[in-house]
């Protein structure tokens, strides 16, 4: 995957749409939440918990995904008591 990292002191600037969504570049997205990794990211998206739209929508580049979107999935989990890794499962006493 074609992922650029931040160049040292770049900082991620989220864009606020017209609701007042903040949308983020995944990558963005992935320096914010502590052990988020990309393909749970990925699956969030592809399963429609996460909103994601194109910044340029006729190349279908610049991909965003919606910041609440990511955060309220990320609680609901760690409320629910699932632990991240290959075989995810629900952590003893949640």
């Amino acid at each position: 995957r074609g992922r650029r990292p931040l160049r040292d002191g770049q900082r991620g600037v989220g864009v606020i749409g017209p609701d007042g969504t903040e949308w983020m570049r995944p990558i963005e997205v992935l320096e914010l939440v502590p052990g988020l990794k990309r393909a749970t990211l990925d699956s969030w998206v592809s399963r429609g918990k996460v909103r994601r739209i194109y910044a340029d929508p006729a190349t279908r580049r610049l991909p965003v995904v919606a910041l609440p979107d990511v955060l309220e999935h990320e609680a609901a989990a760690t409320l629910a008591g699932w632990k991240r890794g290959r075989r995810a499962a629900r952590t003893r006493g949640a």
